[in-house]
């Protein structure tokens, strides 16, 4: 395990390879920054999520941490059904077309923090059960940065990544930080050294995803 398998850790490393005493307040911007560019590149089973939506007035609302939309099903009665992701024009254009008439969705569309189904979807809740939505999606990934969207809940202020592969955190920081104090040169070594990691946890990823392995964190609430 690495030295640096706690926020307050990681913190202090990153100080300690720049060799720098003054970015202590910002040295959070760098992690942030790095987070940000890990959820943008990666899609691995550790950020995949199963929930159930609620549905109300033919919307659901997207989770807090959703990143990206895997599948979409239909639960209604004894019916499972895939839905199809389409754009906000065509769902509208087939809403306008059965007009308040619910029924059976075939596709879906996101519109801001909302999920709309065409055609329109009943209400239902996790409570009745009876109309559902169940929507399979990649998570942001668990901020290490208190105040962020997706805190991360661990007591140690870790995530799965900086178990699982703390380079990623140190390479993609100090990267950051070399762009800060305008040291050009070991900003574009440590953004090799970052993309490297990335690419080697993904494939890591991938080799879970297709052995079975027990990298992937399912949740089902």
């Amino acid at each position: 395990m690495a030295a640096f398998d706690s926020y307050a850790k990681l913190v202090s490393a990153i100080g300690d390879w720049m060799n720098r005493t003054d970015l202590e307040n910002v040295i959070p911007h760098f992690i942030s920054l790095a987070e940000s560019r890990m959820s943008r590149s990666l899609r691995v089973p550790s950020m995949e999520r199963r929930v159930l939506l609620d549905t109300s007035q033919g919307v659901a609302y997207v989770p807090t941490d959703f990143l990206e939309a895997k599948s979409m099903y239909y639960i209604g009665g004894s019916q499972r059904q895939t839905l199809e992701r389409t754009n906000a024009s065509r769902v509208n254009e087939i809403i306008q077309m059965t007009g308040e008439v619910v029924g059976i969705p075939r596709y879906f569309t996101r519109m801001d923090n909302q999920f709309a189904f065409a055609p329109k979807v009943a209400d239902g809740s996790t409570e009745d059960g009876d109309t559902l939505i169940e929507l399979e999606y990649y998570t942001t990934i668990p901020s290490l940065v208190q105040g962020s969207p997706t805190t991360t809940t661990d007591p140690e202020g870790s995530n799965w990544i900086l178990d699982m592969a703390p380079e990623c955190y140190l390479f993609g920081a100090l990267h950051e930080a070399s762009l800060y104090v305008k040291d050009f040169d070991r900003a574009q070594y440590w953004k090799v050294k970052f993309e490297e990691a990335i690419v080697n946890l993904q494939k890591m990823g991938d080799m879970a995803e297709y052995a079975g392995s027990e990298l992937a964190v399912y949740y089902m609430p």
